[in-house]
């Protein structure tokens, strides 16, 4: 009995110490833009840990910072999005347990429903093979109208919408299309500029937070023995992901609803880690 009991404790010493370790890496993973001073007294089992965040640097003196970098380019290519339904927010929210007036079923959408729109964005001076209409196949509730503009500007992204939203049909008892929303997507052809760009502007920042600490502690720095990527600012989905499908991207928000104060460009943010041994 006195055996098992030890190996009791020991289990929850162990999981005690993995959750110590867990609470160590969710703070650092939340606080990505903090600097830390590594003295020479860091212990093995410490550096271990701190590794998972800033490059290793042995038993040297150093300095760690994490430098975050932005850049923006202008866009090679605006997708649109125009989401549409006939089913109003009536029909979703209505308590069948409650009297109410019967309404008729709505009309599906269906592609001549929608031709005042698509006039109107030919109007826009865009042309066919350019715009793409997907209805809903099954009660034609929804649809997507997808357009498509090479070397958008602002100017020209805000006039589309504003035809969409003059073109929408008015609502009769039978025809009840509505506009849902517009959604926008920017690409450019080639990311290495851009990239390049926020890599070089997150050195930049690293070595600004570098010198500020070395500063305030009275000490230089040397050379970088080490540097690493981070994967917490800018690594999820960005204009150089490989998925051009606006309509896909739409449902994980990663076209975003039309801004008329965005401008037509692409953004990137990368964030690294850097170590300096100081002297």
């Amino acid at each position: 009995m006195a055996k098992s009991s030890r190996k009791l404790t020991v289990i929850r010493q162990s999981k005690l110490k993995l959750l110590v370790a867990i609470g160590v890496i969710s703070i650092g993973a939340i606080l990505p833009s903090q600097s830390i001073a590594a003295p020479s007294t860091v212990s093995n089992k410490s550096s271990t840990v701190a590794q998972l965040f800033y490059p290793p640097a042995n038993d040297q003196q150093i300095i760690a910072v994490v430098g975050q970098g932005h850049a923006s380019v202008p866009a090679d290519l605006a997708r649109i999005a125009v989401a549409l339904s006939n089913y109003t927010k009536e029909n979703y929210e209505r308590d069948p347990q409650k009297p109410h007036k019967e309404e008729p079923e709505p009309e599906p959408i269906t592609e001549s429903a929608l031709n005042d729109i698509l006039k109107s964005l030919k109007a826009t001076g865009i042309p066919n093979d350019k715009i793409k209409v997907t209805i809903e196949p099954l009660k034609g509730r929804n649809a997507m109208i997808e357009i498509e503009i090479a070397k958008p500007t602002k100017e020209q992204v805000a006039r589309i919408v504003k035809s969409v939203n003059s073109a929408v049909p008015q609502k009769t008892e039978r025809n009840k299309i509505q506009l849902e929303n517009v959604y926008v997507q920017y690409t450019v052809n080639n990311c290495e500029t851009v990239e390049t760009a926020a890599y070089l502007a997150a050195v930049k920042d690293a070595k600004l937070r570098a010198n500020a600490l070395a500063k305030s502690m009275g000490v230089n720095l040397a050379d970088v023995p080490s540097i690493a990527e981070l994967p917490f600012l800018g690594r999820f989905w960005t204009a150089c992901s490989q998925d051009p499908d606006i309509t896909a991207s739409i449902f994980p928000r990663r076209a975003l609803p039309y801004n008329p104060d965005a401008l037509s460009e692409v953004e990137l943010y990368r964030e690294i880690a850097v170590t300096y041994r100081i002297r």
